[in-house]
């Protein structure tokens, strides 16, 4: 009978043999932290070699299935590491050599860096993957906007050029603040009957067996997690030119003041004016947005979990 592949000192590869992976069966595996995920339901195998190719753990939320190089035995304990091991790095802490992941597999240190790109992960599947290309759409014309008019009163271009192309953007400004507009409806009436199914939950809660409950529970909990982040991205668009924000503004406010002087029609005046102010308007939210949820965080409106999620979003949506 084949061993199991040593990864390194006392982590080993699930075995190979159908005997000894029937074992396995029904035990619980663990994340880095030490919590109990569930136990281990089935083992998939390659109908090439009879290797394990995806595990499936029964979870809070149902059964979730992972590549079986995630899966490893650890002092006689199935050990669940996202992304499986392929280096390793000595712990600070205790000196151990440990898979290069969210902690030290032997006494916990937390390697933070490792930490930060896998919350960062964990928010970006939350993310509907429609709202991060339209709020990129929105941003992106809103900047190339905002340069035309610069562009106009540096007197690069001529007032006809402007007109012109000015005419193309601000439509395709105006399609993209309806669409917002749609999609921002959209979620808050999820985010409503989420709400409601919660609520629901909660009052069948007796007639249901804890796990089925904590499973459905988890389930409505993520899908009103996710709804909350669609929700922000689409009020707050600019976020995903985060760190670009306040020079954007700044030439925002310095169009605006160049405005009065500039060769065009005072209805063309008119129009550009009203369109850099609601673009200034939301430039200025996204420089005060993280204070605004940290304020949220402090007076409770906002779950420490949310706050976290929330405070990633700017990268998720850029990356």
């Amino acid at each position: 009978m084949p061993k199991p592949r040593i990864v390194k000192d006392e982590l080993f590869e699930l075995p190979s043999s159908p005997s000894e992976l029937v074992k396995l069966a029904n035990k619980p595996v663990f994340d880095l932290r030490g919590n109990r995920l569930g136990p281990l339901r089935r083992i998939i195998l390659s109908k090439e070699d009879d290797r394990p190719t995806f595990v499936e753990i029964e979870e809070a939320e149902g059964l979730k299935r992972y590549p079986a190089n995630y899966l490893y035995i650890f002092k006689n304990r199935l050990l669940l590491i996202e992304g499986g091991v392929r280096e390793y790095l000595k712990c600070p802490k205790c000196g151990s050599f440990t898979p290069k992941a969210e902690r030290c597999i032997y006494c916990g240190h937390e390697f933070v860096a490792f930490k930060e790109k896998t919350e960062a992960l964990k928010t970006r599947e939350l993310v509907d993957p429609s709202v991060k290309d339209l709020v990129r759409e929105f941003a992106e014309t809103g900047e190339r906007l905002i340069k035309l008019v610069s562009l106009v009163a540096e007197e690069k271009i001529s007032a006809e050029t402007f007109a012109r192309l000015y005419d193309e953007y601000e439509a395709k400004l105006g399609d993209l603040t309806e669409t917002l507009k749609r999609a921002l409806k959209e979620q808050r009436d999820s985010l409503r009957d989420i709400k409601r199914s919660l609520s629901r939950l909660e009052e069948a809660k007796s007639m249901l067996a804890s796990h089925e409950y904590a499973r459905r529970k988890a389930n409505w909990e993520r899908k009103l997690l996710s709804a909350t982040l669609n929700m922000e991205a689409l009020s707050t668009p600019f976020l995903i030119r985060e760190s670009e924000v306040p020079a954007l503004l700044d030439k925002v406010r310095d169009c605006l003041k160049a405005l009065p002087s500039l060769k065009l029609k005072p209805s063309k005046r008119k129009k550009v004016k009203a369109t850099l102010e609601q673009l200034a308007r939301l430039l200025d939210e996204t420089t005060r947005w993280k204070e605004t949820i940290r304020a949220k965080l402090e007076i409770g409106e906002l779950s420490r979990e949310v706050y976290e999620h929330l405070s990633r979003l700017g990268d998720v949506l850029s990356g």
